[in-house]
């Protein structure tokens, strides 16, 4: 009798919607780490909201481009997941402390001799 060996789900390579939704928090939260060296800190959490937001659009012109293919995760399901986190980010910052930073930046500067 032959036994076959099964891998573990772990052991197997991260493919397709997974792939994508784990490069995307990936590179969310790298962004996120390097504009926190330039930026302030309340900056941070809209710039989340708008890298989650941009790449459950991207997401989503790809499930618009390869159908689903089974049951199981789809890039569908993982545009939804991204843009849930776009959201929840953007509910949870504060517009008190970013729209000082706006009204300074949109004034215009008189350059000093």
């Amino acid at each position: 009798m032959l036994i076959k060996s099964r891998r573990h789900p772990l052991e197997q390579p991260i493919r397709g919607p997974s792939a994508a939704f784990l490069a995307a928090v990936a590179a969310t939260f790298a962004g996120m780490g390097l504009l926190g060296l330039y930026w302030p800190a309340p900056l941070l959490l809209p710039a989340a909201s708008l890298a989650m937001l941009a790449a459950a659009s991207a997401v989503a012109a790809v499930a618009l481009l390869r159908p689903a293919p089974g049951p199981g995760l789809t890039y569908w399901d993982v545009s939804g997941a991204l843009t849930l986190a776009g959201i929840c980010a953007a509910l949870l910052s504060e517009p008190e402390q970013v729209i000082p930073l706006i009204e300074n930046a949109s004034r215009p500067r008189v350059a000093q001799n």
